[in-house]
């Protein structure tokens, strides 16, 4: 679930065939028109909202959903899409799960965001918190927070 500015509320509800749906003044608008499984939304704090799953990764524009390009490598994976955050330097770490982790700074693709330090296995959460640090939460219940420069 992810509240847009206008007091609307974007839901990704259900199993594998999961979509998503715009819910606004008591009316809900199937806003998928792509079809695919929606497996995260998230509002970033720049407000933009995005949408990510199995038919790829897209971005709310002026009410409309615009598909982001993939990594490359990875434009065959959107179906391992598991999560999204934004640092704070306006950056955007998206997870593959077990396939990878990628951040978007303007317009260009890193693995692992360039770094070395951060653990390869898979990230299957994320979340960036008040103070800007970057939480990554991976299988094999392994944390890893990135701090500015720093990761631990």
């Amino acid at each position: 679930m992810t509240a847009d500015d206008e007091g609307a509320v974007w839901i990704t509800s259900g199993g594998e065939n999961t979509k998503l749906s715009r819910v606004a003044n008591g009316q809900v608008e199937p806003r998928n028109p792509q079809g695919g499984f929606v497996g995260f939304s998230y509002r970033s704090p720049d407000k933009t909202l995005w949408f990510g799953g199995a038919n790829g990764l897209w971005r709310l524009v002026d009410g409309r959903l615009v598909r982001v390009d993939l990594p490359k490598e990875m434009a065959d994976q959107s179906p391992f899409l598991q999560t999204i955050t934004q640092d704070r330097q306006g950056g955007m770490w998206l997870s593959f799960g077990r396939h990878g982790l990628y951040r978007l700074a303007n317009g260009v693709w890193t693995s692992y965001g360039g770094r070395e330090d951060l653990p390869k296995t898979g990230v299957v959460i994320e979340f960036t918190d008040s103070l800007g640090r970057v939480w990554f939460g991976y299988t094999k219940s392994q944390l890893a927070v990135l701090d500015g420069d720093h990761v631990q």
